[in-house]
This record gives C-alpha cells, sequence and structure tokens, in this order.
C-alpha cells in the first residue's frame, strides 16, 4: 500500500446502511457516472475518470459507514485515518457529516486516470492488535467509491468551444440577444402538447388490457421522453446557430489542428483531440442547421404517429384475439421509432463524451 493513496472508510470494522438523507449542496449540477464497491478485506477498488474531462468538473463520493464487531467503532468515507484513498491531494467538499458521505474535489492540475479506495486493515491490524484475518471477519457494511461528473451547462460549453479569447465576444452576442425576441420554438411545442397527448392514451390502453404488458408502457415513456429531450435539443441548435459565429469557430479549429500537430504529452493531445471533436460536430450541425431543424421537426410527427399507432393496435383488437402478439407488434414498432428517435438526438448533440 506504499505506492497507493488511500480513501476507505475503515474505522468501524462493519459497514452499515448509508443514510438516505446527506447534503445535496455539494453535489448540486453534478450527476453520477461511475461507481463501484470498496472491498472490505484490504483490496484497492479503481474507477476510471471520463477523459477529456477537467479536474473542477469531477467529484469523488465516498458513500457508507463501516463497523467492526470486535472494537465497536464506526468510520464513514471523511475518516482518511482508516479509509485509504487516491490520488493524494483530495480536497473535501463540506456536506453533511451525519449522512456517513464524503465529498470530494481533485487537485488542480490535469486528472489522473482513476481514482481509488481500500480499507487499511494494516491499520487495523496495528491499532487493535489482532490478526489480518480477525480484522477482516470483524469488518461488515457497504462502502461504494462514486464519480461524479457537472452537469453540461450551454454558456460553459459555448466558452469551451469557442475559447477563452472569444469571452469578450461572446459577452457582445448576448448583450445584442437581451433586445432581440427570443428564438421561437412554438412549433415543436405544438408537436410535443401532441404527443403528450398520444402517449396518455396509449398509456391508459395498456392499462386496460388484461394481462401484463409493462414493457409497453416503459416503451411509450421513453417516446415521450425522447421526444422532449429531441425538443430541446432542437431549440438549443436554434440558438446555437443565432448566436455562434462560424468563422470565429472556424480559425479556432484550425488553430487547434495546429497546436495538435505539434503536442507530443499524450494527455495534452488527448485534450486538444477532445476539444476538436466538440468544435468539429458543432461546425457540421451549424453547416445543415435549417436542414436539421425539418428533419427533426418531422421526426417528431413520426413519433406522434407511432404512438397514436399504438394506442389503436390496442384498442381496435376483438377481445377474444387480443393477445401477447398484439403487445409484441407494438413494441416491435415503438423499438423501430426509438432506435431512430435515438439517433437523431445524437446527431443533435453538441458535445460527445468519452
Amino acid at each position: 500500500m506504499s505506492m497507493r493513496l488511500r480513501t476507505v472508510v475503515l474505522g468501524s470494522c462493519a459497514l452499515l446502511p448509508s443514510s438516505l438523507v446527506w447534503a445535496q449542496g455539494s453535489l448540486e449540477g453534478f450527476r453520477k457516472v461511475a461507481e463501484a464497491a470498496v472491498p472490505l478485506d484490504g483490496r484497492e477498488v479503481a474507477v476510471p475518470l471520463p477523459k477529456g474531462v477537467r479536474a473542477e468538473d469531477l467529484r469523488v463520493v465516498l458513500r457508507g459507514l463501516v463497523a467492526c464487531s470486535y472494537s465497536g467503532q464506526t468510520y464513514d468515507g471523511a475518516d482518511a485515518a482508516h479509509i485509504g484513498r487516491s490520488p493524494e491531494g483530495l480536497i473535501a467538499v463540506p456536506g453533511d457529516s451525519n449522512a456517513h458521505v464524503a465529498v470530494f474535489r481533485l487537485p488542480d492540475g490535469p486528472p489522473p486516470p482513476s481514482v481509488s479506495a481500500w480499507m487499511d486493515t494494516d491499520r487495523l491490524v496495528t491499532e487493535l492488535i489482532i490478526t489480518p484475518s480477525e480484522v477482516r471477519n470483524s469488518l461488515s457494511g457497504d462502502l461504494r467509491l462514486e464519480v461524479w461528473q457537472a452537469e453540461a451547462r450551454p454558456l460553459v460549453l459555448l466558452l469551451r468551444l469557442l475559447g477563452t479569447a472569444a469571452i469578450v465576444g461572446l459577452a457582445v452576442a448576448i448583450a445584442h440577444a437581451w433586445r432581440k425576441p427570443r428564438i421561437s420554438i412554438a412549433d415543436a411545442k405544438q408537436s410535443l402538447r401532441r404527443i403528450d397527448e398520444k402517449a396518455r392514451l396509449a398509456t391508459a390502453a395498456v392499462d386496460a388490457r388484461r394481462w401484463d404488458a409493462g414493457e409497453l408502457k416503459s416503451q411509450v415513456a421513453r417516446m415521450r421522453n425522447g421526444a422532449h429531450d429531441l425538443g430541446r435539443q432542437i431549440g438549443a441548435l436554434r440558438r446555437a446557430a443565432k448566436s455562434i459565429d462560424r468563422e470565429d469557430l472556424g480559425r479556432k479549429i484550425e488553430a487547434n489542428e495546429a497546436r495538435l500537430a505539434e503536442a507530443e504529452q499524450p494527455r495534452v493531445r488527448e485534450e486538444i483531440e477532445a476539444t476538436l471533436t466538440e468544435q468539429r460536430k458543432l461546425r457540421e450541425l451549424l453547416a445543415d442547421a435549417e436542414a436539421g431543424e425539418a428533419r427533426h421537426l418531422l421526426r417528431l410527427s413520426k413519433i406522434e404517429s407511432a404512438l397514436e399507432g399504438a394506442r389503436l393496435w390496442l384498442t381496435t383488437q376483438e377481445g377474444e384475439l387480443a393477445d401477447e402478439r398484439v403487445d409484441a407488434q407494438a413494441i416491435e414498432a415503438l423499438n423501430r421509432e426509438l432506435k431512430s428517435l435515438d439517433e437523431a438526438i445524437a446527431d443533435l448533440r453538441v458535445v460527445q463524451r468519452a
């Protein structure tokens, strides 16, 4: 363990169920992207960090409580004396100490490939003056290592894509935008209202069936939620097309391509490549913005038709003929539409995450 930095909750040799009430404020604006259970036998567990993400946009969380039947003591993720964590220099973020959740941010600089945690059983052997096997047998509970990532915020994404040199220009564009009418997405909103109603009717038709059709209800819900996601993406595309300087974006891409050709350090190259991927994707979307809007508005109409078709399949069958085959037909049709919907949403996403 000399080469490892430890992050394990080791004070109470037995992990107890963690509280569900904890300090949401320290993780507000973040979402969990990876997790792993921390073994209680001293083994180290590692969780990889997302590539191309800045250190300040990541949080490391140790959740749970460890209890030791031999000593009667308990420890949680904030106890660095008994729970090892890596990398070195993790900085605690204030939270609710009674919730048995410890939140950390990474030190400044490029983030490491992964973070890790482990129970410091060696320390317990020394403190309790018992054998390693006795220490391991005395531990119980549930300790987890989690990685959280900041949610994408439109303004932050634009600043990253365009570079810090564009901040002044972006501020001017925002000032002008306040004096102009907001981008209209009334057409998309009308489609979404009709989709909501079609989804409600389809769900009601499923509920009226005599057998379980849980998968079909799930598909209807996914279809509705995906349509709203697509509507948001259409609005974001329209705003981007109106606010982003395409010539300036082209210059940024050329500059990053030159930097990439000269860069030698692997991590620097990864950062530049991730930025270029985002910028090129944005350029492609902007180049075909008008056609893209029309194509994806048509996709909303197809979703509406698919939901109406599912409802009709379910409500027009004679009672004696209605069976699981009807469900299978409806599910198959919705699956085809969901696949196309997922592809459409992926095409509209400006930032691709590894």
